[in-house]
């Protein structure tokens, strides 16, 4: 499979997942995670794109994702989140580093 075929069978199947999430009224990205995950499996990215040009895609696409997200955001908003945010930022942070620190040692990774 050449890397047009490959790309018109992703947006089909981006496409066709979306339409499935909406008939079934559930969050579309549910969707396309399992979908994702399942075309995956069956054709490797990378054995048909190359490796380059799959990161160069997948940073486009999360800075596409990124500042449609910067868009939509309504600063009035951000005050209903002001507390869950500080707590990712600081209380989180310092549970979760020294967990990822042990887990790391745990498997014998030094970080070298």
């Amino acid at each position: 499979m050449g890397p047009a075929e490959y790309l018109a069978l992703v947006i089909g199947v981006a496409v066709a997942s979306q339409w499935f999430a909406w008939k079934v009224k559930v969050p579309s990205i549910l969707i396309l995670l399992i979908v994702g995950f399942g075309l995956g499996q069956g054709v490797a990215p990378e054995e048909v794109l190359g490796r380059d040009l799959l990161f160069a895609l997948v940073s486009l696409a999360v800075g596409i994702i990124l500042f449609e997200g910067s868009l939509s955001l309504k600063f009035r908003d951000l005050r209903e989140v002001g507390k869950p945010v500080r707590r990712l930022c600081s209380v989180t942070m310092l549970i979760a580093w020294p967990l990822i620190t042990l887990a790391a040692w745990a498997v014998g990774w030094s970080g070298a």
